[in-house]
């Protein structure tokens, strides 16, 4: 407040305030010793002590039971009421909350899907044949009608992603195998390998730089702690990244006609998956890195390169110098593609010989460097990156939330 005001009008402010958001019993209360709403109230009261002309509040509900939740509003209102600009963000509003906005704003996938009061929303979505059921809430209702599910855009995006890509190498295992299909299903191999860790790697990149200011304030207010927060985003990403391959490993097997049954579709997936977990692992370490996802970006085109140079296309790891023959350990370009190359090549048993001439699946392993007891040491290779790329993430949000500033 204005050191310029006198001292009983600053404690009659104060008192106001308290009074207004609930607060006059905590008055004597240490901050570490109140509940988080508690927190979260006067953290709204610091801001209003200054009595802006525009207040913009994040979330202000979040956290709140519904009592909390409507005194905070209420609040607000007054302050509106009183000539100054109120903006507020709600994620899953209480019923009622909306009905105190004088205008509401309602977005989905970023975009406006509707301005205006909370009645013109409610013939609004009549007009659409979207009728709010009389005992339902109206605020859930909207977000119901307006959500779009990122895990059913991600699938539908992999089937997409997984019909292009087979349908070139269509019944492939069917043909007869010869010098020139040797390309054909290797080839396959290396493009299933590929898009998966590029997808699930530069799909998390947004992840911290986006959120970091919000993860600062939170922290800053004791909502929760970093261990929390990190293990949430982790837990979060899992399932898509499992179950998304295996839609796409799934296409990819069927159209292809690759071989080995069930139990080979199995062993095929397997590290399609692992490689998805472990590229978003490392696509969130390098979101943790850098403060912007343009960065991340920029950083992350060397070391794919590395990757992809130690994949085992590009070079014969059998013959790599002692030097630099240790960087394929560090390559999921590597271990995905091994690990897949030898559930379709120990299953090929003879190819028509031609010059230059390979009978055998496993004449062609030998050809890249790929050793045929490998498969178990690849999937661990994976989860090492994956759990060192996690345990690297967490330590470096938790030193920059030491380090940054709140705002």
């Amino acid at each position: 407040m204005d050191r310029r005001l006198r001292a009983n009008f600053r404690r009659q402010r104060i008192t106001i305030l308290l009074r207004e958001l609930g607060l006059a019993k905590c008055t004597s209360t240490k901050l570490s010793a109140l509940s988080g709403g508690e927190r979260k109230r006067v953290t709204l009261a610091v801001e209003l002590l200054t009595e802006p002309s525009i207040l913009f509040c994040d979330e202000p509900t979040t956290g709140l039971d519904s009592y909390g939740a409507m005194t905070v509003v209420r609040t607000l209102r007054e302050v509106a009421a009183s000539g100054r600009i109120v903006i507020c963000s709600l994620h899953q509003p209480a019923s009622g909350l909306l009905k105190i906005f004088h205008e509401v704003l309602l977005l989905s996938g970023g975009r406006v899907a509707f301005q205006g009061s909370s009645i013109d929303a409610m013939e609004f979505f009549d007009s659409l044949n979207l009728p709010c059921p009389p005992t339902f809430n109206s605020a859930e209702f909207y977000v119901s009608q307006l959500s779009i599910i990122p895990d059913k855009e991600a699938e539908s995006y992999r089937k997409c992603i997984g019909v292009l890509i087979g349908l070139p190498f269509m019944n492939i295992s069917g043909e007869a195998m010869n010098q020139d299909t040797i390309q054909n299903m290797q080839g396959l191999l290396y493009l299933v390998i590929v898009e998966t860790v590029f997808t699930f790697n530069y799909a998390v990149f947004y992840t911290f730089p986006k959120e970091l200011p919000l993860l600062l304030r939170d922290i800053a207010s004791g909502l929760y702690g970093i261990a929390p927060y990190y293990i949430s985003k982790v837990i979060v990403l899992i399932p898509g990244a499992i179950i998304q391959p295996l839609l796409y490993s799934a296409f990819i097997f069927a159209i292809t006609g690759l071989k080995g049954g069930l139990l080979g579709f199995v062993y095929f997936a397997l590290p399609v998956v692992v490689c998805a977990i472990s590229a978003s692992a490392f696509g969130l370490f390098l979101s943790a890195s850098f403060e912007s996802m343009e960065t991340a970006s920029l950083f992350s085109v060397p070391l794919d390169f590395l990757g992809l140079m130690f994949c085992g296309i590009y070079l014969h790891l059998g013959y790599l110098a002692p030097d630099i023959a240790w960087l394929k350990y560090l390559s999921q370009f590597y271990y995905g593609l091994e690990a897949v190359s030898l559930t379709q090549w120990l299953l090929i048993d003879h190819i028509n010989p031609e010059e230059p001439c390979i009978s055998s699946g496993l004449e062609v392993l030998e050809k890249y460097g790929y050793l045929p007891t490998h498969y178990i040491m690849d999937i661990i290779g994976l989860l090492v990156i994956f759990s060192f790329s996690h345990l690297a993430g967490f330590l470096i949000i938790r030193h920059r939330s030491r380090k940054e500033p709140v705002y």
